[in-house]
């Protein structure tokens, strides 16, 4: 490998792994340096400096572009120089050969990692780019934000006006029956609920003893109407009974809050807002669009996301002429949006990672270009899964005032510190992935093949795997490593 010493022919010409300025050839840059780590016997002199210098672009690249965010990169060779003046003997021989070839080392390790030239091609090329996507797509996005809300509340007020499917699916979602809402929704005719006051008061009856017998009353129904307050002041509870709760009396308060119904405050929101949306959609969408509301709308995206996975082309096509995707379908703007699914995941794993990394290179290289079905194919299609497409989770997060969505607001923005906060959880990630190779298996084989490796013992091997991994993470400095 790096170390090979046994000398072949090369058999890669020209012609096969292409030269600058004349042709692409048959082999990529990216399987040029797999081939120089894995069979460097293959390659020409030609092919050879050509690998060794993209690595050079590679690290050079890195710093200025973690330097640009306010991170640092500190050169392999000298982290892992530095880590071989804490060992002796052959462990500190074998260390300082390492570090004569620091930079392809580590780059080995990169490239074994799943997904390592989607990374690899963003860290070198994409960070400089993201640099500039405020510029291009800051203010779009600032006010797709403000609009994304009313975005998602007029497609779920239509669907729960129009689409049966939708409505029972909801109601599943929420684990109710259809007799359930036929019932209160009944009952929200008779009392005549209309907005967010009424509902607030309808919800408040259960609290009160024996509701569920009054209710059966018409006329006695018709007095605790809004319209009607009486007879007891505006409540069900007699006036002593009030005044004790007032004083804070908990023997009334632990009465009147053990007759309270489970699940009839959601069951009675879903009820009001399905009738507000067929009698006064401006009121039904004044509802959905407030806080108390939050789950319900939060669910309805779930659902969304459930029935785009169910029948993708029927809603997939819903969502869309909605607008809601209409700012994603330039090439800046597809990347700005990929950016904004990453950082709108609190957890995500390095595998996703590899694949979205891709996705935001192919918006920048796109620019200012329609990239067509791709936005729809990521955006509503991609990802569904039943629980929250991606777009859903990026309304969801934009609706809920997440702090990850927080930053890609801020970094679209033009806030080079917060697009820092994600090119360095990317890089903190890589860099966790180097560290969790050193501690497998094949760290082992890999160390065997640095010249005096062999002969070194067990004990002794385990210092120079540890003291390479005390380097990785002198090199990359204070980045999240969220793994």
């Amino acid at each position: 490998m790096l170390f090979e010493s046994e000398i072949r022919k090369p058999s890669l010409t020209i012609a096969m792994y292409g030269m600058d300025g004349f042709n692409d050839g048959l082999v990529s840059d990216w399987q040029l340096m797999e081939q120089y780590f894995a069979n460097p016997w293959i390659l020409d002199e030609a092919a050879t400096f050509k690998v060794q210098r993209l690595i050079l672009e590679f690290w050079g690249a890195l710093k200025k572009g973690m330097a640009a965010v306010g991170g640092k990169v500190v050169d392999a060779g000298k982290a892992v120089a530095q880590g071989a003046k804490d060992l002796g003997g052959k462990a500190k021989e074998v260390m300082k050969v390492v570090a004569d070839k620091g930079q392809e080392f580590i780059m080995s390790i990169i490239a074994k990692i799943p997904g390592a030239e989607g990374i690899v091609e963003f860290l070198k090329d994409g960070v400089a780019q993201l640099m500039e996507l405020p510029k291009m797509i800051g203010d779009k996005i600032k006010e797709w934000s403000t609009k994304a809300k009313d975005y998602v509340i007029k497609v779920v007020l239509d669907l729960l006006t129009d689409d049966k499917e939708f409505q029972t699916d909801v109601m599943e979602e929420f684990g109710l029956s259809e007799q359930d809402i036929a019932r209160v929704l009944g009952e929200a005719n008779r009392l005549d609920i209309r907005n967010q006051d009424d509902l607030d008061w309808w919800i408040s009856l259960d609290s009160i003893p024996n509701v569920g017998l009054l209710m059966e009353d018409t006329p006695g129904a018709e007095k605790v109407s809004k319209k009607e307050p009486a007879p007891f002041d505006g409540t069900l509870l007699n006036k002593k009974a009030g005044a004790e709760i007032a004083k804070g009396n908990e023997e009334y308060i632990d009465y009147v809050q053990s007759e309270a119904s489970a699940g009839q405050e959601l069951l009675k929101s879903l009820s009001a807002l399905m009738k507000a949306a067929k009698e006064n959609p401006e009121e039904a969408a004044s509802m959905l669009d407030g806080p108390k509301m939050k789950k319900v709308l939060n669910q309805c995206v779930d659902t969304l996301g459930a029935l785009v996975d169910k029948k993708p082309d029927k809603y997939t096509d819903i969502l869309d002429s909605s607008g809601m995707l209409d700012i994603f379908k330039t090439g800046f703007g597809y990347a700005g949006g990929v950016l904004g699914a990453v950082l709108s995941r609190k957890n995500i794993k390095l595998k996703q990672l590899s694949q979205l990394l891709p996705e935001i290179m192919a918006g920048l290289k796109a620019g200012t270009s329609d990239i067509g079905d791709k936005a729809k194919d990521f955006f509503i299609k991609g990802g569904a899964g039943g629980k929250g497409f991606r777009l859903g989770r990026i309304i969801k997060n934009a609706i809920s005032g997440e702090s990850n969505m927080e930053v890609f607001m801020k970094a679209m923005g033009g806030d080079a510190k917060q697009i820092g906060v994600a090119v360095k959880r990317i890089v903190g990630m890589v860099s966790g992935a180097v560290k969790d190779y050193l501690r497998g298996g094949e760290a082992e084989s890999l160390i065997d093949q640095v010249p005096g490796a062999k002969e070194l013992k067990d004990e002794e091997k385990k210092e120079v795997l540890a003291s390479l991994e005390d380097s990785v993470a002198s090199m990359f400095g204070a980045t999240e490593e969220a793994a």
